[in-house]
């Protein structure tokens, strides 16, 4: 699910057009095509900081059986949002390439006013990209953003004190946002905003059971500039042709997976190599192969005798990554098995992967991403790779 959320919201939004060095910001007192020297640039502040206070509610989206359906009428779900944004003032590239960014953290607490599933809070990171059309002379912009999070303080299943939660077995989880955001500018450094798109919760697999929560969120509030207005930068510089750098990835990641309600975790490990080409500033795209390795094979299939290739499975993915500054990035594969085992839960016969990566180094990253089948989660793992350029 998630994979289909970040190619419509890509392609929807952002295309593969860069934006214009002339545009405006959505600041009353930041000017058009300003670039300040260098005494001047050295005495701005290095980023803008944002305030947002936002109110949320929505509907639940069902699971897809008898009992998700029943129990959705039964929530009330509200939520508050507190967040605290930065955009970069420099003139760089990257910041120029996704017409000036806001990166930020966030705190959100909310209720379904129900007893079986908790109160939620969870602590994330965002990231919000505007697009660079605006109307009602520069009033309204619009903007598409995604948090990655954790989440905890749900109440979660358990056989005999909470058995009506069939949606979270862990207390903490994964919390994801998608959406796109409409903000009005009131004056200077005040903005009404406005957004809609899908909440999720999810352990993974980790801990069973996992349906996961699913949410379409209405969001509204005020988002305010808390240090003083000043001019921000404008990349005036033309964009260097791109040249196409090849290179090689090596990857391992880990994680566990719980077959079984009421049972433990077993480890998941992985490995993969993959070759892979960018060809502009924003894409990389390319071809990998991938093992699979689930473990205590013997404990769970209760058997004496076990090969390897009831514990391994083997595939072929095309790799797409999408570029966000010169060290982070979103890695997302879509793969086919080779070889698959059903009784490691590998429900069909494609996969898909989707997670977050940081560069540490020119050669080594690190990140966290989800596997999955269909839309049913089949375990996060955390992933360090090396990379190799021609």
């Amino acid at each position: 699910m998630l994979t289909v959320i970040v190619f419509c919201l890509f392609f929807v939004c952002d295309g593969f057009q860069y934006g214009n060095s002339t545009e405006k910001s959505d600041s009353l007192s930041e000017v058009k095509g300003y670039y300040p020297n260098d005494s001047l640039m050295r005495s701005l502040p290095k980023y803008r900081k944002d305030f947002s206070v936002l109110m949320e509610r929505g509907p639940l989206i069902h699971a897809n059986t008898d009992w998700g359906r029943e129990v959705r009428s039964t929530f009330d779900y509200k939520a508050v949002d507190i967040r605290l944004g930065f955009k970069r003032t420099e003139p760089t590239l990257y910041n120029h390439l996704y017409r000036n960014p806001t990166f930020g953290i966030g705190l959100y607490s909310a209720t379904f006013q129900s007893e079986f599933l908790g109160q939620p809070h969870a602590i994330y990171a965002f990231a919000d990209i505007p697009f660079k059309r605006k109307i009602l002379k520069d009033q309204m912009s619009f903007r598409y953003f995604a948090s990655v999070g954790v989440g905890f303080n749900f109440t979660p299943f358990d056989e005999e004190d909470n058995p009506l939660n069939q949606f979270i077995g862990s207390y903490e989880n994964i919390y994801t946002h998608f959406g796109l955001t409409s903000a009005y500018r009131i004056n200077s450094g005040l903005f009404i905003d406005a957004s809609i798109g899908l909440k999720h919760f999810s352990n993974g697999s980790l801990r069973k059971p996992n349906t996961g929560l699913n949410i379409i969120p209405f969001t509204i509030g005020l988002r305010s500039i808390l240090n003083e207005r000043y001019h921000t930068a404008t990349y005036t510089q033309a964009i260097p042709n791109f040249q196409l750098q090849p290179q090689w990835n090596f990857m391992i990641s880990a994680g566990g997976k719980n077959y079984t309600t009421g049972e433990g975790q077993y480890p998941k490990l992985a490995i993969g190599i993959q070759r892979v080409w960018q060809w502009d500033y924003k894409f990389r795209m390319g071809i990998g192969a991938d093992m699979f390795y689930s473990g205590a094979a013997e404990r769970r299939l209760d058997r004496t005798q076990v090969s390897f290739e009831d514990r391994a499975s083997f595939g072929i993915v095309g790799i797409w990554e999408w570029v966000l500054t010169p060290h982070l990035y979103v890695p997302i594969g879509i793969g086919a098995y080779m070889h698959r085992n059903i009784h490691n839960e590998e429900i069909t016969w494609y996969y898909s992967r989707l997670g977050l990566r940081y560069r540490l180094t020119n050669g080594i990253s690190a990140g966290l991403s989800i596997k999955a089948h269909r839309l049913k989660a089949d375990f996060f793992e955390w992933t360090l790779a090396y990379t190799l350029f021609n």
